[in-house]
C-alpha cells in the first residue's frame, strides 16, 4: 500500500510541478535559487544569506553539473512533497486502517495552499515533510531500536535547516519520546541522537560563523524576529488572529467545490472524536494525581495563551498535553509508576496534537496571518479528520446500530467508503481546477531582462535596482539592489541618485526627471538614466541598522546614507567594525544607531582613531540597551558612560541658547508625545563623561535633561543622541 501511495502522489505531485515549471517560481525561490549558485560556486553577487540553507544547498548539487536553471529546485521540492505524503501515509497507518491512512495522506495535496505551493521552490512542505519522517525515526528509536534516536535527531536537524519554524516540531518530538522512552537504558544513544543534531548543523554553523561571527546566526534572527510579532498585543485580540485558519478552514482543506463537503466530513470526525473519547473515559477511572497535574499544566497553558511569551506559550503546550494523556490514556503497565509508558497507538494522538497546537499558536499569534502558514498544520488536521471517522467505525463494530443484521455489518465499510470517496474526491477536484497560466511577474522579469541583456551588453557595470529585485537577478545573473519602501517620491529619487542607478526595474507609476521609461513588459517598467546627479551632496556611512528608511527624509535630503547591512541588518556595515579609521576618512562622518559588532574592541579602536584624526560622529545607543547581545547599557564607551533612562510623555526639546544662536534657521521644536508602540513609557540613552573628564557639551535638552551632547576628542567630535530622539 505504501508503494501505491507513492506511486499516486508522484504522478499527481509530477504533473503538478510541470504546471509549475510553465508558470514559474514563486518570490521567495529566487532568492533559494541566487543562493544556490552562490553554494555552487556560480553566484552572481545578490545572495540572501538569512534563507534556511538546506533546499538551495540540494538544489546546488544539480546546479554544480548542470547550468542554473529554476526548473532544478522546483523538481526537488516536489520530490520532497512525495515523501511527505509518503510519511504521513506512514504515520496513519500505525493508529488507521490502510484505506483511511491511504485517503488521509493523498488528502494532503487537496490542501489548497500546499498545492499552490507545491513545485514553485518553497520550503513550507519539504520541512513539513522532513518534520514527518524526524517523527517516525523517533517513533521507530522506541519501539524498534535506540539506534533510530540518530536518525531521528538528523532528520530534525535538517527540517529545521530546511525552513527555521520547523523547530517547533521538536515539542511534538518531546511529546513522543518523553513518554515512551527507557532513558537509562537508551542514554548513550539519546545522547548520539543529540550529537547527530549538532553534527548535521556544523556545515550551516561553520558557514554563518564565516558570514556573520554568529554559528546561530538564523535562530538569532528568526527568534528576534517571531519574539516582537508574536508577542501579546497589537491589532485585534489574541483569539481574533489565532481564529482567522478556523474560519477559512473550508477553503483551506479543499477545493472550492468540495471544501463543504470535507467540512461536513470533519464534523462527523469531531463526533466521533467525542463519542470515542466519552467511551474510553467512561470504561477507565482517572488517575488523581496524574489528573491533578493535567489540570495545573492545562490551566498554564490556557493562560499562557492570552498573557505569555513565545517561549512560555510553546513550552507549557507539550508539558500539558503530556500530563493529560499520562492521565488519561492507557499505559502499558497496571500501574502508574517510573516504568510505564504511555500506549503507543493512544500517545500517537498527542503527538500529533502537539503537532497542531505548536503551530496553530505561533502563527494564530502573528500579526498578519497567511494561508500559505496552514501548510505547517494541514497533516495534523488530516490526522485527527481520519481518527474521527475511524473510531466512529470502531464503535459502529463494537456497537452495531439498532436495524437489519445485514445492514449492521455494513456500517462500518460504508463510513470508510464515505470518507474515502470524500477525500479522494477532494484530490482529484484539486487538480482539476489547477490554473496553469504563466505568472505575470515572473515573465516581466523574465522578459525585461532578456531585452536588457540584448540591448546594453554592459549592463553589469552599471548600478540597477528593481522593485521585484530576486527576479531581476536571477534572469540579469548580475547583483541587482531591493528598492527600499518611501512614501515620498524624493526619496526614491533620492535612493537612485546615491549610486547613480543606471537602471530602475519598476511597479510603480512613479517616474523621475533623470530617467526615461525604455520598455515595460506587463506590470514591469525598466527606466534608464539620461543625465548625471546634479548636485553631489555629502557622504555619511551609516553603522547599524534602524536609520536606513528616515534619517534622509528627517534631514531633507541634504545628504547620502551609505549602508550594507543588507535587507535584515545583519551584514557589512550593520557592524561597527564594518569599516576601518582609513575606510571611515572616505566619508564625511559617520552615523551608527541599532548596531552590533563582532570585536567591541576593534570598533572603539577604528572609531576613536578616526575622530582623533579629526572625524565626526553621529551616535544614538537607545536600540542597544536591552537584550543579551550587542548591549551597551551601563558601559563605557568612547570614554562615556551609557545607561537607560526614561522622558515624561509631555516632555518638550529645548535648544541650548549658545546653539540656538548659532543656528537661527532651527527655531522652535516641537514633538509629539514620548509614547512606545504599545502606549508606554519612552525609554532611551543618556550620557555622562567618564569620572576625570570634562563633561559633554549639551546642545538640546528634554525637560531640561540632556538630550543631545557633544564630545570632543583629538581633533574631532562625538555627538551623543540621548533618548533615541531621532526615531
Amino acid at each position: 500500500m505504501a508503494l501505491l501511495v507513492a506511486l499516486v502522489a508522484g504522478l499527481l505531485v509530477a504533473w503538478r510541478v510541470a504546471i509549475a515549471v510553465k508558470v514559474g517560481p514563486g518570490w521567495d525561490t529566487y532568492a533559494f535559487l541566487a543562493n544556490a549558485a552562490e553554494f555552487a560556486g556560480k553566484g552572481f553577487g545578490y545572495t540572501e544569506p538569512h534563507r534556511p540553507p538546506l533546499l538551495p544547498y540540494l538544489t546546488s548539487v544539480v546546479f554544480r553539473f548542470a547550468p542554473l536553471s529554476e526548473a532544478a529546485i522546483q523538481w526537488i521540492d516536489g520530490a520532497l512533497t512525495v515523501s511527505g505524503v509518503l510519511a504521513l501515509y506512514l504515520l496513519m497507518r500505525r493508529r488507521f486502517e490502510a484505506p483511511l491512512a491511504l485517503a488521509g495522506a493523498l488528502a494532503l495535496l487537496a490542501v489548497t495552499p500546499l498545492w499552490q505551493y507545491t513545485g514553485l521552490g518553497y520550503t513550507d512542505t519539504a520541512s513539513v515533510a522532513l518534520s514527518a519522517w524526524a517523527l517516525l525515526a523517533a517513533i521507530a528509536a522506541t519501539e524498534r531500536h535506540p539506534a533510530w534516536y540518530l536518525g531521528a535527531g538528523s532528520l530534525f536537524a535538517a527540517a529545521a535547516l530546511m525552513r527555521f519554524t520547523a523547530l517547533l516540531i521538536g515539542f511534538a518530538l518531546a511529546v513522543w519520546v518523553l513518554s515512551r522512552w527507557r532513558p537509562f537504558r537508551t542514554a548513550k544513544w539519546i545522547l548520539g541522537g543529540v550529537a547527530a543534531a549538532v553534527v548535521a548543523y556544523l556545515p550551516a554553523a561553520t558557514y554563518y560563523q564565516d558570514r556573520f561571527g554568529e554559528p546561530l546566526f538564523p535562530f538569532v534572527f528568526a527568534f528576534g524576529i517571531t519574539e516582537t510579532i508574536t508577542a501579546p498585543g497589537g491589532e485585534g485580540s489574541v483569539a481574533d488572529r489565532a481564529l482567522f485558519y478556523l474560519r477559512e478552514l473550508p477553503g483551506l482543506v479543499g477545493p472550492a467545490g468540495v471544501s463543504w463537503f470535507i467540512l461536513i466530513a470533519m464534523l462527523v470526525s469531531a463526533s466521533g472524536i467525542y463519542v470515542g473519547s466519552i467511551a474510553h473515559l467512561s470504561s477507565r477511572r482517572p488517575r488523581p494525581r496524574p489528573l491533578a497535574l493535567a489540570a495545573v499544566t492545562s490551566a498554564l497553558a490556557v493562560y499562557a495563551q492570552f498573557g505569555g511569551g513565545l517561549v512560555a506559550r510553546q513550552v507549557t503546550i507539550p508539558v500539558a498535553v503530556v500530563f493529560v494523556w499520562r492521565a488519561l490514556a492507557p499505559l502499558d503497565g497496571e500501574y502508574d509508576g517510573p516504568g510505564v509508558r504511555v500506549s503507543a497507538r493512544p500517545l500517537l494522538d498527542a503527538t500529533m496534537l502537539a503537532w497542531f497546537l505548536a503551530y496553530a499558536d505561533f502563527h494564530g499569534h502573528l500579526g498578519v496571518q497567511v494561508p500559505r502558514y496552514f501548510i505547517t498544520m494541514a497533516p495534523s488536521v488530516l490526522y485527527f479528520t481520519v481518527l474521527g471517522w475511524q473510531l466512529l467505525i470502531d464503535h459502529a463494530r463494537e456497537h452495531p446500530p439498532a436495524i437489519t443484521e445485514p445492514a449492521r455489518g455494513l456500517v462500518p465499510g460504508i463510513l470508510k467508503t464515505l470518507l474515502v470517496v470524500t477525500l479522494l474526491v477532494g484530490v482529484v477536484a484539486r487538480v482539476v481546477t489547477t490554473p496553469t497560466e504563466p505568472d505575470r511577474y515572473v515573465a516581466a522579469a523574465r522578459e525585461s531582462a532578456d531585452w536588457l541583456t540584448r540591448t546594453d551588453p554592459a549592463y553589469a557595470e552599471e548600478t540597477i535596482y528593481s522593485d521585484v529585485w530576486p527576479l531581476t537577478s536571477w534572469y540579469l545573473q548580475t547583483n541587482v539592489r531591493p528598492m527600499p519602501s518611501f512614501e515620498e517620491t524624493r526619496a526614491f529619487a533620492h535612493e537612485l541618485d546615491k549610486s547613480t542607478a543606471g537602471y530602475f526595474f519598476t511597479l510603480r507609476g512613479r517616474r523621475f526627471g533623470a530617467y526615461n521609461e525604455v520598455r515595460t513588459d506587463g506590470p514591469l517598467t525598466v527606466l534608464q538614466r539620461t543625465s548625471q546627479v546634479p548636485v553631489p551632496l555629502p557622504r555619511i556611512a551609516y553603522l547599524g541598522s534602524s536609520w536606513d528608511n528616515y534619517l534622509e527624509n528627517t534631514t531633507d535630503y541634504s545628504f547620502y546614507l551609505d549602508s550594507t547591512a543588507g535587507r535584515y541588518g545583519f551584514e557589512g556595515t550593520a557592524f561597527l567594525d564594518a569599516l576601518s579609521a582609513e575606510e571611515m576618512r572616505g566619508y564625511d562622518a559617520i552615523s551608527a544607531a541599532g548596531f552590533k559588532w563582532r570585536s567591541h574592541a576593534d570598533c572603539e579602536n577604528a572609531l576613536r582613531e578616526y575622530v582623533e584624526d579629526g572625524g565626526v560622529v553621529v551616535i544614538d545607543a537607545s536600540q542597544n540597551l536591552g537584550g543579551l547581545a550587542y548591549s551597551v547599557a551601563d558601559t563605557i564607551m568612547l570614554d562615556t558612560v551609557i545607561r537607560r533612562q526614561s522622558v515624561d510623555a509631555d516632555a518638550q526639546i529645548g535648544v541650548a541658547p549658545a546653539f540656538a544662536a548659532a543656528h537661527p534657521e532651527i527655531g522652535a521644536v516641537n514633538a509629539e508625545e514620548f509614547i512606545d508602540e504599545t502606549g508606554g513609557q519612552w525609554r532611551g540613552a543618556v550620557y555622562e563623561a567618564r569620572p576625570g573628564l570634562p563633561a559633554l557639551r549639551t546642545l538640546a535638552t528634554l525637560n531640561g535633561k540632556p538630550a543631545i551632547q557633544v564630545q570632543a576628542l583629538g581633533e574631532g567630535r562625538i555627538y551623543w543622541i540621548g533618548y533615541n530622539l531621532v526615531w
